[in-house]
């Protein structure tokens, strides 16, 4: 059961990473001036913000803080039921 929800947790993470990569690469494509790579150094909120601005009806911001939830959530639950069975 243990394994599951650890597989589950890292899944959540590695989609929410795809998204992430997603959401900059999209930014990048749109970027008229020739400085490309401004979204790659900016901070996740700042992206996240420029994207639901330009592109208002995507989930994918929406979509990476459920999962952002969801990870702590499964984290949490995972850390006690970790610490219920050594007891």
């Amino acid at each position: 059961m243990l394994g599951i929800l650890f597989s589950l947790l890292v899944l959540m993470a590695l989609v929410s990473i795809c998204g992430e990569i997603l959401m900059r690469l999209r930014l990048s494509q749109r970027e008229a001036t020739g400085e490309k790579l401004t979204w790659w150094r900016r901070g996740g909120d700042a992206a996240s913000a420029a994207y639901e601005e330009l592109f208002p009806n995507s989930r994918i911001p929406l979509f990476r803080r459920l999962v952002f939830w969801l990870v702590a959530a499964c984290a949490a639950s995972i850390l006690a039921a970790v610490l219920l069975k050594s007891h």
